[in-house]
């Protein structure tokens, strides 16, 4: 999961780190300034890994399409 920023400054400064335009974010940062942001938080949960669960397979490679296991050859 991951916290979402809700502090005005430190949404500003990390736009501005990146080196991103203010403007696509002006209603955003308007709400932020005010101080009507709340903390939160989410979670996500894949769907893959909900079928593995659904279907008692013991790796997610035993039911995603194309699986992607690390170190193992990709073949086209």
């Amino acid at each position: 999961g991951g916290e979402r920023e809700f502090e005005f400054e430190i949404i500003k400064r990390k736009i501005l780190e990146r080196k991103m335009d203010l403007a696509p974010y002006e209603s955003y940062l308007a709400v932020a300034e005010k101080g009507l942001l709340k903390p939160t938080a989410g979670g996500g949960f894949g769907v893959e890994r909900l079928i593995r669960f659904l279907t008692g397979k013991k790796h997610i490679r035993e039911v995603t399409l194309f699986p992607r296991i690390p170190g193992e050859k990709i073949v086209l």
